[in-house]
């Protein structure tokens, strides 16, 4: 019976730890967090494509004026 008690316990144990951990994500300051983590992941996903549109653009308008 005892490794079965061990067993339970420890599973106990891991539930409630993963429990706190995911009220913790839902608390104000996490939301608020993870909100600016997002925004600058899309600022920088946006730089990033805008540099590629420029780079893109420079290099059809030096193809433009070597054709010419």
């Amino acid at each position: 019976m005892k490794p079965y008690l061990i067993f339970a316990s420890t599973l106990f144990t891991f539930s409630m730890l993963f429990s706190q951990f995911s009220q913790a994500e839902e608390s104000a300051s996490f939301v608020a967090r993870n909100e600016r983590v997002q925004e600058q992941a899309n600022s920088n996903a946006q730089r990033e494509t805008l540099a590629k549109q420029s780079q893109t653009a420079s290099k059809q308008e030096s193809e433009a004026t070597k054709d010419s």
